[in-house]
């Protein structure tokens, strides 16, 4: 469970904070160990995880702005999976399930999402 925790930390703060990134050769997903690596140029992330998250992000708005909001609850998710501090997707989520029908459950999405500092990373 902690190393899961420290490792969804890690991916979620390098997906939020990377804008520039580039292919080091010993990252990749097939061990425990986090997937970032902290050089002195700055922070690289495996370019497939950023790929995979907007892939995620991009079929969960098609899908919302079809109205197949159940379908779009699935991709929200799977991008909160991948980027847990992601404060967009969560209100995204939180407006799916509003969608659904299921208006508080989404309300308190939303509201979670809205609250200043959500996303924020912390060191402990």
């Amino acid at each position: 469970m902690m190393i899961t925790r420290q490792l969804l930390g890690c991916l979620s703060f390098t997906l939020l904070f990377t804008a520039a990134y580039s292919e080091p050769d010993d990252i990749y997903f097939g061990n425990k160990s986090c997937a970032v690596i902290n050089y002195r140029e700055g922070i690289h992330a495996n370019k497939d995880s950023l790929r995979i998250a907007a892939r995620y992000e991009q079929q969960a708005h098609d899908l919302y702005n079809k109205g197949h909001f159940r379908q779009a609850v699935v991709q929200w998710k799977k991008l909160l999976r991948l980027q847990p501090t992601n404060a967009f997707a969560m209100f995204m989520l939180g407006k799916s399930y509003m969608g659904l029908g299921e208006e508080e459950k989404g309300a308190a999405l939303c509201d979670k999402a809205m609250v200043p500092g959500f996303g924020k990373i912390t060191t402990e």
